[in-house]
């Protein structure tokens, strides 16, 4: 399809849609990879819980819709009685 339709959006959504997401998380869980691990299981599940949502939460603030839908709603709770656009 891109190949007929939108060829040079392809790249775009390449670099900005599967790119940064993926640069993000593999950096991110490569840090964290660096901590120490724990000895039992209920703390290593817990540290695997908290290293996942991390790296689930710096993916989605990379991407642009996320992004915009966060500020939409940080600005809806900052302001509720402000006109809706």
């Amino acid at each position: 399809m891109h190949r007929r339709l939108l060829p040079t959006e392809k790249w775009r959504w390449y670099r900005e849609d599967v790119g940064r997401p993926f640069g993000v998380a593999a950096l991110v869980a490569g840090i964290l990879r660096l901590l120490p691990m724990p000895a039992n299981n209920l703390a290593l599940g817990a540290n695997i819980l908290i290293v996942s949502s991390i790296t689930l939460g710096a993916t989605a603030i990379t991407t642009f819709v996320t992004r915009d839908w966060i500020e939409t709603q940080i600005s809806k709770w900052k302001s509720p009685y402000a006109p809706k656009s």
